[in-house]
């Protein structure tokens, strides 16, 4: 009887681990929203953000299309590595796995700013420089309504805006309105068209094609203060690690001369963003 019972115990410990071990990888599986099929140990982990196109989305059969796709691929055939693309589903998880060293590079639309060169190594690779924002509007402005000022003299205004972007850091400075961080231009369109919220801000390359998509909405442009100006869009690579910063460079460079990126601007519309 006693063997029998330290059998059970023991069949009982068993299973119990083996359910906590199982747990243990679905959570850290979870660590990553979406992510491309496992790539070799010696690719290059390239961390995106799905939802803002023309940058990254995911399309109707679930692949990653995008701007920000097609270069990265382009730029690991350049440095002779396999590209492993994982979608997070926010620019503080994007910047806190490049930390960790959880990926090698953020390829997300990412604004060069003096803020983030001060935390990370930015290489150029699109975009020119950005003095102003866009602040969108389903079907009108309101009347009187032709800055972020003008609006905070009304009450109970709510204004949309992606985390940790520019336009997050800008409304900061008007406490007045009502800040609401989303994480993709759809939720975006989709909480001014219900009145959630009565406009939100994005940058000039992801606000054409918003107005191109939906001619119901409307805009007014925003000018940046110089400590939030954006100059052009930048590969982000974790500080000191001076080797694949150098790569990286180059690799962008050779993309140049070729025409090859010129081509993919023209291709998903960011030529002369």
């Amino acid at each position: 009887m006693f063997g029998i019972r330290f059998f059970e115990r023991i069949c009982m410990k068993t299973t119990l681990f083996a359910v906590f071990a199982a747990l243990i990888l679905l959570a850290g599986g979870a660590w990553y929203m979406r992510s491309a099929k496992t790539a070799p140990n010696n690719a290059i982990r390239i961390g995106m953000m799905s939802g803002w196109p023309p940058y990254m989305s995911i399309d109707n059969q679930g692949r990653f299309v995008g701007f920000d796709v097609d270069l990265a691929n382009k730029l690991g055939k350049k440095l002779g590595k396999p590209v492993e693309i994982r979608d997070f589903g926010s620019l503080a998880v994007l910047f806190l796995a490049l930390e960790q060293g959880k990926i090698d590079m953020i390829f997300s639309g990412l604004d060069i700013t003096q803020e983030r060169l001060g935390r990370m190594e930015l290489v150029p690779y699109t975009g020119e420089n950005i003095t102003f924002i866009y602040l969108v509007f389903y079907k009108r402005v309101p009347n009187g309504i032709n800055d972020l000022a003008s609006l905070a003299r009304l009450r109970d205004q709510v204004v949309a805006v992606e985390p940790n972007a520019t336009s997050d850091k800008l409304m900061d400075r008007y406490p007045t309105i009502t800040k609401k961080q989303l994480k993709s231009a759809a939720d975006m369109v989709l909480d001014v068209r219900t009145g959630k919220s009565t406009a939100f801000l994005v940058e000039p390359a992801v606000a054409r094609r918003l107005l191109a998509k939906d001619p119901e909405l409307t805009c007014i442009s925003i000018p940046l203060p110089e400590d939030l100006r954006v100059y052009g869009c930048g590969i982000a690579i974790k500080k000191w690690n001076a080797g694949l910063l150098n790569s990286v460079m180059c690799a962008v460079k050779t993309l140049k001369e070729t025409g090859e990126l010129a081509a993919l601007e023209i291709q998903w519309n960011l030529k002369g963003e």
